[in-house]
C-alpha cells in the first residue's frame, strides 16, 4: 500500500488518530520521509521498516498485543515503540513497547557510568541516588568528585 491508500484505509476505520497509528505513521516518516525533520537519524543512517510492516495490518497484527498490554499497565502516554538495538531496523524481533523513561535510556546521546558493576545512565543513577541528574553532572565533571563519593554522598 502507498501512504495515500494507507491513510485512506485507516481513516476508514477510525484509525488515523489511534496512538498505535500515529506511533506507526511516525515509524514511516523516520525511514522513509528524507523532508521529515529526524530522518537524518533514522532513514538517512540507514535504518529501515521491514518489508512486512510496510503494510499496517501486519505491523497491527504483530504489535497490537503487546501494545495493549502495556498501555493498561502504564497508560497510553507512556507507551512508547522502541528498537531494542538502536543500530538495527523496525523488525518484529527488534521492536518492543517501552515507558518513556525506558525509552530514554536507550540512546546513543546517554552518558554512562560503570560503578561497583552496574553500568547505568546519569539519569538512571540519578534516579537510584535520589538526586537531580544535574547534580551528579556538577559533582563528576565540574567538582572532579571521585565517582564513588558522586555516586554515594
Amino acid at each position: 500500500m502507498i501512504d495515500n491508500e494507507l491513510k485512506r484505509w485507516a481513516h476508514k476505520r477510525g484509525l488515523r488518530n489511534h496512538s498505535l497509528y500515529r506511533r506507526y505513521h511516525g515509524i514511516r516518516q523516520r525511514c522513509l520521509n528524507p523532508n521529515y525533520v529526524g530522518y537524518k537519524h533514522w532513514g538517512g543512517k540507514g535504518i529501515k521498516i521491514c518489508k512486512r510492516w510496510m503494510i499496517f495490518e501486519n505491523f497491527l497484527e504483530d504489535m497490537y498485543g503487546g501494545y495493549l498490554a502495556h498501555t493498561k499497565k502504564h497508560g497510553k502516554f507512556n507507551t512508547f515503540l522502541d528498537r531494542i538495538d538502536g543500530n538495527k531496523d523496525y523488525t518484529p524481533n527488534n521492536c518492543r513497547w517501552v515507558t518513556r523513561i525506558r525509552q530514554n535510556s536507550n540512546t546513543n546521546r546517554n552518558v554512562f557510568i560503570s560503578f561497583r558493576g552496574k553500568k547505568l545512565t546519569m539519569s538512571e543513577w540519578a534516579r537510584r541516588i535520589g538526586v537531580d541528574r544535574s547534580t551528579i553532572l556538577y559533582r563528576v565533571f565540574e567538582a572532579k568528585w571521585p565517582l564513588t563519593r558522586a555516586l554515594t554522598k
